[in-house]
């Protein structure tokens, strides 16, 4: 069964160059915190726009 997303939020690295992606996923007490460089921020942001059907 896939986990539900409940909320996210993306904001800019201090002291780095980068982006920190949150996912808060329901029933998990604690939410997932991942370091996206530029380059793999733009690659998700692409991929969310195609399935999305926006372009990018």
């Amino acid at each position: 069964m896939p986990q539900i997303l409940e909320n996210w939020f993306a904001r800019p690295s201090v002291g780095s160059e980068g982006f920190r992606l949150t996912l808060e996923v329901a029933g998990q007490v604690k939410p997932f915190e991942l370091f996206l460089t530029p380059t793999e921020a733009k690659v998700l942001a692409s991929f969310l726009c195609a399935a999305n059907g926006d372009a990018a």
